[in-house]
């Protein structure tokens, strides 16, 4: 890993890590979620974006310095082609005495930090590689799971659509419905967003909780929560092993957790 590189994954930490701190605060302190909510969407997307500040971490190598001292001519030599009296010694400077650097220790040092350059950026891509065919068969398995649902009747429709109108959501999703047990969840796609629901789900609740429920759900494709989703699954490709990633997608996802929740329950009342 150069040293570029490193510098620039410092410098995006630290930026995310004062936004994040920041999200904290508003979050648990403030009880603010929205705030919270963007301030930790900021610091996720800091982590991928160019540094805002340079972070000089001291390895630059100096320049060589000139190891001799200019000296004014001396007449015996001033003149081009004198020849020197014989029996006399040719001067010598202070740089043909000085010792010179240590060369091969200076090239075993830089073939070994190549060393672990290469090796770094191998794990690194190696990871990513991972990470990208995870997603993508988890992907395709979502896919199957979907066709294993049926649309909605009317009149599930109609109370979704109820719902559309307190959030304030202009198109409505596409309403599916599935014997299976499993959460009621929204996902987007290619055709928009779709909403999931469970059959087991709509007969075990009252009306009132069932709107309640819509609004959550379609509270997070009206904030646009669905395709943050895939802003975080390129996010965790890139930069698989970074610990503040982890904790910054756990914070946001709590964080619009709240919000949505509130979103229903005002609308609700």
């Amino acid at each position: 890993m150069s040293e570029a590189v490193f510098a620039t994954l410092l410098s995006n930490a630290l930026f995310a890590a004062l936004l994040g701190l920041c999200g904290w605060i508003a979050a648990r302190p403030l009880h603010r979620p929205a705030l919270a909510h963007t301030l930790f969407a900021l610091a996720l997307l800091k982590l991928v974006t160019p540094p805002l500040l340079h972070v000089d971490l001291g390895t630059r190598s100096t320049p060589p310095t000139a190891t001799g001292t200019l000296r004014p001519a001396t007449p015996a030599s001033a003149a081009a082609g004198q020849a020197l009296p014989q029996g006399t010694a040719a001067p010598t400077s202070a740089a043909a005495h000085a010792s010179t650097p240590a060369e091969p220790l200076t090239a075993v040092a830089n073939a070994a930090r190549f060393d672990l350059a290469g090796l770094a950026a191998l794990l690194w891509s190696l990871g990513s590689l991972t990470a990208l065919v995870v997603l993508v068969v988890r992907t395709l398995r979502f896919r199957r799971l979907v066709r294993l649902f049926a649309p909605a009747d009317a009149s599930l429709i109609a109370e979704v659509e109820a719902a559309q109108r307190l959030v304030g959501l202009r198109r409505t999703p596409r309403v599916l419905t599935c014997d299976a047990r499993l959460p009621p969840a929204v996902f987007a796609g290619l055709r928009g967003a779709t909403l999931l629901v469970p059959n087991g789900l709509v007969a075990g609740l009252d009306r009132s909780t069932r709107t309640r429920l819509w609004m959550h759900e379609l509270a997070h494709v009206r904030r646009g929560d669905v395709w943050l989703r895939w802003f975080e699954a390129a996010v965790q490709v890139v930069l698989w092993w970074h610990p503040l990633r982890w904790w910054l997608v756990r914070e946001l996802r709590a964080a619009e957790e709240r919000v949505c929740d509130a979103w229903a329950t005002a609308g609700a009342t």
